[in-house]
């Protein structure tokens, strides 16, 4: 019986991970270790792992949970530090919306309505790109970083992925794309 590590996410359309990718890169690089390209995303839910079995049934949650969820807009507002102040992250900040914390709502519930047990988080839901985390052992950094990015990208879909970890790193593979109304 195979593991999957599962999550629900919003994809980010490419030309803006070059932007955010190119803009966040400046000095002390050997200290991060960058997110690649094709591995940013928003984790909307993240459920963790699960039995192979009990993908279908995580398939029909995310169907359930679009059902009344509108296409939006994101918008990204800068690149900092995050969690907060903490200075082992970059993070790409994007504003709080209603229905984005809606469409969280939903997520978890249909997962829960389906038995599907997950990773509850129970601290405030703080949309983000993960873009560089700080490298095992490294001193945290001696300079801040807060850089203004103010762009809007339509959110049309929620792709449910499964992450593994491969020898190069980690790997996120597209299950299934959920399309908002």
């Amino acid at each position: 019986m195979e593991q999957l590590r599962l999550f629900f996410a919003m994809e980010i359309p490419e030309h803006i991970k070059e932007e955010i990718i190119n803009l966040a890169k400046i000095g002390e690089k050997d200290v991060w270790r960058w997110t690649t390209k094709e591995n940013l995303h928003i984790t909307v839910v993240f459920i963790g792992y699960l039995a192979e079995e009990q993908l279908a049934s995580v398939i029909e949650a995310g169907q359930k949970a679009v059902q009344n969820i509108q296409s939006f807009v994101l918008k990204c507002k800068e690149i900092g530090y995050g969690p907060d102040s903490n200075e082992r992250m970059i993070w790409l900040r994007l504003e709080t919306k209603d229905i984005l914390n809606e469409l969280k709502n939903e997520l978890e519930k249909a997962l829960l309505d389906k038995g599907i047990n997950f990773q509850t988080d129970y601290k405030k839901f703080n949309p983000h790109v993960t873009l560089a985390r700080l490298k095992f052992g490294a001193d945290k950094p001696n300079r801040q970083i807060k850089k203004n990015y103010i762009r809007e990208f339509p959110a049309e879909e929620v792709v449910l992925f499964n992450s593994s970890r491969k020898k190069g790193g980690t790997e996120y593979e597209p299950i299934q794309s959920f399309p908002l109304n």
